[in-house]
C-alpha cells in the first residue's frame, strides 16, 4: 500500500498472530510454582513463605496487565481483570490462612496451595482463548 490511495480491508491482516514473549512464558511457568512452594512454606509455619505467596498475587495481576497493553495482538477480553484480580485474592487468602492455622494435615498441606494453582492456570486459559 502507497501514501496515495486509502487502506481497505485487503491491506489489513486479518487475525494478528498470538504470541507469548519471553517474559510471559517465565511468568506462566513461575507463577503456579512460586505460589505452590510458597503455600507449602507457609501450611508448615513459615512467613517467606507467604512472602512468595503474595509476590504470586502480584504477578497473576501483572501478567494480566502484559497481555492488555501489548499491541498488534489480539485483544485480552475485559472479564479478564477481574478475574485476575479474584485469583490474586484468593491465592493471598489461602497463603494467609495456611500460615496462620499451621500446622497442618499432610493432605492440607499439600493440596490446599494446589488452590491458586488451578485457578491461575483456569485464568491463562481464559486470557488465551477469550475473545472482544
Amino acid at each position: 500500500m502507497d501514501d496515495a490511495r486509502r487502506a481497505t480491508l485487503a491491506d489489513l491482516p486479518s487475525a494478528p498472530a498470538w504470541r507469548w514473549t519471553a517474559s510471559e512464558i517465565t511468568l506462566i511457568v513461575g507463577i503456579p510454582l512460586i505460589a505452590y512452594i510458597g503455600g507449602v512454606a507457609a501450611a508448615a509455619g513459615s512467613t517467606p513463605g507467604f512472602v512468595l505467596v503474595c509476590f504470586a498475587a502480584v504477578a497473576t495481576v501483572t501478567l494480566q496487565a502484559l497481555r492488555v497493553i501489548r499491541r498488534n495482538q489480539p485483544r485480552v477480553p475485559a472479564y479478564t481483570a477481574p478475574v485476575a484480580v479474584f485469583v490474586a485474592v484468593v491465592t493471598i487468602l489461602t497463603g494467609r490462612n495456611l500460615l496462620q492455622f499451621a500446622p497442618h494435615t499432610s493432605l492440607a498441606t499439600w493440596l490446599w496451595p494446589a488452590i491458586p494453582v488451578a485457578l491461575f492456570i483456569a485464568l491463562v486459559a481464559l486470557i488465551r482463548r477469550g475473545r472482544r
